[in-house]
């Protein structure tokens, strides 16, 4: 078949009612589009959004790791401290023990126990010594990490709260154009409106395309002059033979 394939007989409408449904069809699209638009819209995050949230998350990671480092190190100092408590209580029970010898023998053993108590007792002390330093880094940090979240907080709420001021326009706006397509879609003969959306769902939602001089400004194809002028006067609905869109012809369209 040539360029411009006609559709199937039971379009046999006037030419001033095909017209009229053509233009409602036309207008149906538009208004389609804009949804579509907004819908994207309405699932996008702006990328500055997404960093600055990103930020806070990380910050938000790096405090929940420091106060758990920090506990963890709280914990272990509270078992050194247990066990520098019993090691200076055993050191105390030995010197006391070392009073009461009787033998040298018994003094030699006294004597190796007191050693390694006391051995005990200074590594414990510098073990906890260390941790305390290592409390205090870590108090610092977690201090410090504090504020920049409260900041990166502050930061990605205020953007949040302008990009959702931004999203509430384009839901209203959303609301307006999904009441607006089903007054277009009232006005669209069903017959047209079901082989309009089957094309669509073929063609990423675009079903409708002007023939702009003598060319189909969806794919651009070359329409035969005589198929140009049944569009022009709405003889016929006529698809383009080649991405089988509906055509349509409107007089803005002409070039001088």
């Amino acid at each position: 078949m040539g360029k411009g394939a006609l559709d199937a007989p039971f379009f046999m409408l006037t030419e001033a009612t095909l017209n009229d449904a053509l233009t409602a069809l036309k207008d149906y699209q538009i208004v389609l589009n804009r949804i579509s638009e907004l819908e994207k819209l309405l699932s996008f995050v702006p990328e500055d959004v997404q960093v600055l949230e990103n930020e806070w998350q990380t910050m938000k990671e790096r405090l929940a790791e420091l106060v758990a480092r920090h506990e963890e190190q709280s914990l272990t100092q509270k078992t050194q401290d247990t066990a520098l408590a019993e090691a200076t209580e055993k050191s105390k029970k030995f010197e006391k023990d070392l009073n009461e010898v009787t033998n040298s023998k018994e003094y030699n053993a006294v004597i190796k126990e007191i050693d390694a108590i006391r051995k005990r007792v200074s590594s414990l002390n510098d073990d906890i010594t260390k941790r305390m330093v290592d409390l205090e880094e870590i108090t610092k940090n977690i201090d410090e990490c504090k504020q920049l979240a409260s900041q990166s907080k502050s930061k990605y709420q205020s953007a949040l709260r302008k990009y959702r001021a931004t999203q509430s326009e384009f839901k209203t706006e959303l609301e307006s154009n999904v009441a607006e397509r089903d007054k277009k879609a009232a006005l669209v003969p069903e017959s047209l409106m079901r082989q309009f959306a089957r094309i669509a769902d073929r063609r990423q939602g675009i079903g409708l395309a002007l023939c702009v001089d003598s060319i189909c400004s969806a794919c651009n194809v070359h329409i035969r002059s005589n198929v140009v002028e049944m569009i022009r006067h709405n003889q016929r609905v006529i698809k383009c033979d080649s991405c089988q869109r509906i055509l349509y012809f409107h007089e803005e369209a002409l070039t001088s």
